[in-house]
C-alpha cells in the first residue's frame, strides 16, 4: 500500500511539473490564463470522475465534509482550498511575470 502512495506521488509531481512546460507553450500562442485554468480543471474533473466510476479510486469526500468539523476530516477543507487556489495563483503570477 505504501508503494502505491509513492507511485501516485511521483505521478502527481511528474504531471504537475510538466504543466510549466505546456503552459509556457500555450502562453506563447496567446491563450489566456483563464482558458488554461478551465482546461486544467476540466481535465482533472474528467480523470477523477473516470477513476471513481471505474472504482479504481475510492473517493469519499462530500460537500458536508467541508463544513463539518470532526477529527477525521479536519484536513479536508485546507486540502480542497489548496487544490483549488494553487493552480489559480500559479497562473496569475505567471501572467504577471
Amino acid at each position: 500500500m505504501v508503494f502505491l502512495a509513492y507511485l501516485f506521488t511521483f505521478l502527481k509531481n511528474a504531471i504537475y511539473g510538466t504543466t510549466a512546460f505546456f503552459t509556457d507553450q500555450l502562453d506563447g500562442n496567446g491563450v489566456d490564463a483563464i482558458e488554461i485554468l478551465a482546461l486544467r480543471f476540466l481535465l482533472s474533473f474528467l480523470v477523477l470522475w473516470l477513476l471513481k466510476t471505474t472504482k479504481l479510486v475510492k473517493i469519499e469526500v462530500g460537500i458536508k465534509d467541508v463544513f463539518k468539523k470532526t477529527e477525521k476530516h479536519k484536513f479536508i477543507k485546507p486540502l480542497l482550498l489548496t487544490a483549488l487556489f494553487s493552480p489559480v495563483i500559479e497562473m496569475f503570477l505567471k501572467q504577471r511575470a
